[in-house]
Protein backbone atom coordinates (compact mmCIF):
# COMPACT_ATOMS: atom_id res chain seq x y z
CA UNK A 1 0.00 0.00 0.00
CA UNK A 2 1.57 3.18 -1.10
CA UNK A 3 2.07 5.70 1.60
CA UNK A 4 1.23 9.47 1.05
CA UNK A 5 5.13 10.12 0.55
CA UNK A 6 5.27 7.29 -2.03
CA UNK A 7 3.16 7.65 -4.83
CA UNK A 8 2.00 4.72 -7.26
CA UNK A 9 1.89 4.72 -10.87
CA UNK A 10 -1.48 6.27 -10.76
CA UNK A 11 -0.77 9.17 -8.90
CA UNK A 12 2.03 10.09 -10.71
CA UNK A 13 1.50 12.99 -13.19
CA UNK A 14 1.70 12.87 -16.63
CA UNK A 15 5.16 13.78 -18.19
CA UNK A 16 6.91 13.17 -15.06
CA UNK A 17 9.68 11.02 -16.11
CA UNK A 18 9.67 13.28 -19.74
CA UNK A 19 8.41 9.85 -21.69
CA UNK A 20 6.74 12.14 -24.36
CA UNK A 21 10.28 13.52 -25.43
CA UNK A 22 11.47 9.43 -25.75
CA UNK A 23 8.57 8.19 -27.79
CA UNK A 24 10.61 7.50 -30.95
CA UNK A 25 12.34 4.91 -28.58
CA UNK A 26 9.26 2.53 -29.19
CA UNK A 27 9.93 0.25 -32.18
CA UNK A 28 13.51 0.93 -31.78
CA UNK A 29 16.06 -2.19 -31.22
CA UNK A 30 17.55 -1.45 -27.30
CA UNK A 31 21.19 -2.15 -28.39
CA UNK A 32 20.48 0.55 -30.98
CA UNK A 33 18.70 3.36 -28.30
CA UNK A 34 20.29 6.12 -26.86
CA UNK A 35 19.70 7.16 -23.96
CA UNK A 36 20.37 10.33 -22.52
CA UNK A 37 22.89 10.61 -19.16
CA UNK A 38 21.38 12.83 -17.24
CA UNK A 39 17.79 10.78 -17.63
CA UNK A 40 17.14 7.94 -14.72
CA UNK A 41 16.01 5.53 -16.31
CA UNK A 42 15.88 1.48 -16.32
CA UNK A 43 15.70 -1.55 -19.17
CA UNK A 44 12.88 -4.25 -18.35
CA UNK A 45 13.88 -7.19 -20.68
CA UNK A 46 11.03 -10.37 -20.17
CA UNK A 47 11.08 -12.20 -17.10
CA UNK A 48 13.02 -9.49 -15.75
CA UNK A 49 12.85 -9.44 -11.62
CA UNK A 50 12.76 -5.37 -10.71
CA UNK A 51 11.94 -3.83 -7.33
CA UNK A 52 8.68 -2.22 -6.64
CA UNK A 53 9.58 1.11 -5.55
CA UNK A 54 7.94 3.77 -7.30
CA UNK A 55 10.47 6.61 -8.97
CA UNK A 56 8.49 9.32 -10.61
CA UNK A 57 10.97 10.47 -12.75
CA UNK A 58 12.53 7.26 -13.50
CA UNK A 59 11.78 6.10 -17.35
CA UNK A 60 11.38 2.89 -17.73
CA UNK A 61 11.98 1.26 -21.26
CA UNK A 62 9.80 -1.68 -21.42
CA UNK A 63 11.86 -4.30 -23.91
CA UNK A 64 10.52 -7.08 -25.96
CA UNK A 65 11.41 -10.94 -26.20
CA UNK A 66 13.53 -9.52 -29.39
CA UNK A 67 15.00 -6.91 -27.92
CA UNK A 68 12.57 -3.86 -29.54
CA UNK A 69 10.95 -1.00 -26.87
CA UNK A 70 7.53 -2.25 -26.75
CA UNK A 71 6.82 0.49 -24.01
CA UNK A 72 7.60 3.68 -21.93
CA UNK A 73 6.26 4.66 -18.49
CA UNK A 74 7.25 6.26 -15.40
CA UNK A 75 8.30 4.33 -12.34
Amino acid sequence: MPTKDAPNAAQAGPGTCSKAEFASLVGTPINSAELPLTQTYRVIFPDSVVTTDFIEDRLEVIVDANGIVTELRCG
